[in-house]
């Protein structure tokens, strides 16, 4: 069934118990459209819930429950640059964030790596955030900015007021981090100009380290064998020289770029799963 027969259904069930009921026939007051609202949020249709939640919260600014479930549903289409600019929006005019309220905007910068900007967030006066919440977005955005001693500091200042979950987690990311192995370009590119193929393979790109030296060693073997067969004045020899030269020093670059393009996928992969804990509302 198509979502446009879904909410058309929902309104005419809507509407004919209201009239049986001999309740009140505006179904685009307060109340009515909150419920609605409710029923698009809860099956997941979230572009529809936003333009209703956009109406109830302009139509009593504190709801602040619906505020909270307007940011989520742009974080789950998602479009984190609109949940972004509508809690800067409200930041700016209200004098006080409450707590599920501030919670979901920190979780909204941390998903936009936006960490000075959470970092004066939580110094707001007016965030009504316990100590576990705050220390909850300082740990998310230390680990992901790679600062592993500040954030293991700040874990051990707080570990005995820290839900046990939570507690296991941080401490798993801030070790799994810490020895988070990555190769280092510039020494898989001298390896590749000693021994070619030897840096992409010392990057983790094996069969990439295998293809170059089975390349550049034939096209260099057929370069000698033409120069010892026919003097310096082979062509041959010259061809297949300059192939075995570009094949030489495009290994090199590539051994570069191998350990370094490794390194970011290592990197992306970690902060995937910190990623992953933020958006199922720690």
């Amino acid at each position: 069934m198509i979502p446009f027969t879904k909410h058309l259904l929902f309104f005419l069930l809507l509407s004919s118990g209201l009239l049986l009921q001999g309740q009140n026939k505006n179904l685009f007051d307060y109340s009515h459209s909150l419920r609605f609202a409710d029923y698009l949020f809860r099956t997941e249709q979230y572009e529809l819930a936003i333009s209703e939640y956009e109406r109830i919260v302009f139509m009593k600014p504190d709801d602040f429950g619906s505020r909270v479930k307007l940011l989520k549903s742009y974080r789950s289409l998602p479009d984190l640059q609109r949940a972004y600019l509508k809690g800067r929006g409200w930041l700016q005019e209200m004098d006080t964030f409450p707590p599920e309220l501030a919670l979901e905007y920190g979780r909204i910068l941390l998903l936009q790596k936006q960490f000075p900007v959470l970092d004066q967030f939580l110094m707001h006066p007016g965030i009504r955030l316990d100590s576990n919440e705050r220390n909850s977005l300082r740990l998310n955005s230390l680990i992901l900015q790679r600062q592993f001693d500040n954030a293991e500091m700040l874990l051990n200042d707080n570990m005995h007021h820290m839900p046990v979950s939570e507690l296991q987690f941080f401490t798993q990311e801030i070790e799994t981090g810490r020895h988070l192995k990555q190769k280092s370009p510039v020494l898989a590119a001298g390896m590749s100009a000693v021994l070619p193929g030897s840096g992409r393979i010392y990057a983790g790109d094996w069969k990439d380290g295998l293809v170059s030296i089975l390349i550049i060693g034939s096209t260099g073997f057929g370069a000698y064998r033409a120069f010892l067969k026919e003097g310096k004045g082979s062509a041959l020899a010259w061809i297949y020289s300059g192939l075995s030269f570009g094949f030489y020093l495009g290994n090199i670059y590539g051994s570069y770029q191998s350990a370094r393009l490794n390194n970011i996928k290592k990197i992306q992969r970690f902060e995937k799963e910190v990623l992953h804990h933020i958006s199922s509302d720690f």
